[in-house]
């Protein structure tokens, strides 16, 4: 009786992280709820550009994963010929949901 209770809370906690994505380095992990944006790659200058591209990778419950989240995917949307900066912007819902967008900033 109590394995009818117990596996299906087990399948929930596994499955918790399956829409999930990780930037390539470690970061607080909301088991609900994520939104947040970090910073990669930065020039030298302070001068981050006045162009802003951004290019995003979308994944269903885990087992569906599409888009094209490249530099130079963002650099073109936000038509920026020199990249000086970029950002990875999270979000993620439960399982069901997770973006993962990268953000070209240049001139």
């Amino acid at each position: 009786m109590k394995i009818k209770f117990v596996l299906p809370i087990l399948f929930f906690l596994f499955s918790l992280n399956c829409a999930a994505f990780d930037p390539g380095y470690t970061t607080a992990r909301g088991s609900v709820f994520e939104n947040y944006t970090m910073n990669k790659d930065v020039s030298s200058s302070t001068d981050i550009g006045a162009k802003t591209g951004s290019a995003c990778v979308y994944n269903i419950f885990g087992a569906f994963t599409v888009g094209n989240g490249g530099v130079r995917e963002a650099s073109l949307k936000g038509d920026i010929k020199k990249v000086k900066a970029v950002d990875y912007s999270v979000s993620s819902f439960f399982s069901i949901y997770a973006r993962l967008c990268t953000v070209a900033r240049g001139d």
